[in-house]
């Protein structure tokens, strides 16, 4: 099973939005809220929400509901 990583903040709209595109995948994905690390605030401060799947960056803002599927269709197939 693969590890996802979705980076965010509190009261990121895209962020929440992204989520919901998510749950519709059927994935299963861990939060990052960057506000709680300098590190990752510094690296993802302006490009939030970014999907991260086994310690690659697949897909970062601006996405839509379709690259979202396309990015976890390439990453996850077997």
């Amino acid at each position: 099973m693969r590890h996802i990583i979705l980076y965010t903040r509190p009261g990121c709209h895209l962020c929440e939005e992204v989520e919901g595109w998510l749950l519709e995948a059927g994935v299963s994905w861990e939060l990052a809220d960057i506000t709680a690390d300098a590190a990752l605030f510094e690296q993802y401060r302006y490009r939030i929400p970014v999907i991260d799947v086994d310690g690659h960056e697949v897909l970062g803002a601006p996405m839509t509901r379709a690259d979202v599927r396309r990015a976890l269709g390439e990453q996850l197939a077997y």
